[in-house]
């Protein structure tokens, strides 16, 4: 019982997280579409656990096939999480040539948390760098003003007067990577600015567009938001594995 009381309030929480990003955007549908992802996979962990203590896959007709699912897809989850725990604290070894800073939805044109925190950090960064270039990566979203040119403004805010590179039409971490790609050389040393959550599918999205040396630099995200969006990084991982378009078959200039 503790179980379903447990993944019940789980439940609720998600919808309050997606009722509270909803106000504001004009994602509306992108947070519908996540929130039944998230609840999917909820129902998922539900299956196995109430399967562990209650055996209810035996009443389905072929209950080893159906156990045997549950289990892989559980078992993928759990790889997932690990992968996304171990790249929570990300900072380059050694000075990259450039920052790349990963945009986040807007708000009614005005950036999020996780947005200013992003450009915070990189402005920080680059402080103690001087001669660095800044790239920011985001798109309009049907916005008026895009995120790159709101993460433009945040650093001229913080101080930064060093260049600033645009690159306004990605939607999406793939699309950041492979926009980025066509405006960095491959085998320039990067670093990809992005929050902790988030910074595991930007490495290995970054290493699909052909950047042979990214590092990254993990900002700090909420800690109330993060279920949400670790949740929310399990679904975005899965979307790029299903996506047709391989970014690998795109050759870009060296």
């Amino acid at each position: 019982m503790s179980d379903t009381i447990l993944l019940a309030l789980l439940c609720l929480y998600l919808m309050v997280v997606t009722l509270w990003r909803m106000q504001g955007t004009v994602q509306k549908v992108q947070c519908v579409k996540a929130f039944l992802c998230k609840l999917g996979m909820i129902f998922l962990i539900g299956l196995f656990t109430w399967d562990l203590r209650l055996h209810v896959l035996d009443r389905l007709p072929f209950p080893a096939v159906a156990r045997a699912m549950v289990w892989a897809l559980c078992l993928g989850m759990a790889i997932l999480c690990i992968q996304i725990l171990r790249h929570l604290w990300e900072t380059p070894d050694a000075a990259p040539d450039c920052l790349a800073v990963l945009g986040a939805a807007l708000r009614e044109g005005k950036p999020g948390g996780d947005l200013v925190k992003r450009v915070r950090g990189a402005s920080v960064y680059a402080a103690l760098h001087p001669g660095i270039r800044i790239f920011v990566s985001g798109g309009n979203r049907s916005q008026e003003i895009s995120e790159a040119e709101v993460m433009r403004d945040l650093l001229r805010e913080e101080g930064w007067k060093g260049p600033v590179i645009l690159e306004c039409q990605s939607r999406n971490t793939g699309e950041n990577m492979r926009f980025l790609r066509k405006l960095i050389p491959a085998d320039t040393p990067i670093c990809i600015v992005t929050s902790d959550y988030h910074m595991a599918r930007a490495l290995w999205l970054a290493k699909r567009a052909g950047f042979r040396f990214a590092t990254g630099l993990s900002v700090r995200s909420s800690v109330l938001l993060f279920p949400a969006n670790l949740l929310w990084e399990m679904v975005g991982y899965v979307d790029e594995w299903t996506k047709k378009t391989r970014t690998k078959e795109t050759v870009y200039p060296v």
